[in-house]
């Protein structure tokens, strides 16, 4: 369950396109995550030194073997989710 929940989000956080939305699951820092802590890592510095998230491109040049999805869940559910993580 842990690395769906965080895959999920980490894919929304890159593939949204709602400004709010990804201002929310960014406000999840690594200790919300136990699998994949690298790659919310590489999102959060990224965002901080250059005031963005990662294009997808550059997130899986640094992360090769993993997969983005398509994420249909409401925010709701990857909030209670990635909560529930920690």
């Amino acid at each position: 369950m842990n690395a769906s929940i965080e895959l999920q989000v980490i894919s929304r956080i890159l593939t949204s396109q709602d400004a709010a939305e990804v201002e929310t699951l960014c406000g999840f820092d690594a200790s919300y995550y136990s699998v994949l802590q690298p790659q919310i890592r590489f999102i959060l510095n990224h965002r901080e030194k250059y005031g963005e998230i990662p294009d997808p491109f550059t997130f899986q040049a640094e992360f090769q073997n993993l997969t983005i999805v398509k994420v249909a869940e409401p925010l709701t559910y990857l909030i209670e989710g990635i909560g529930r993580n920690k």
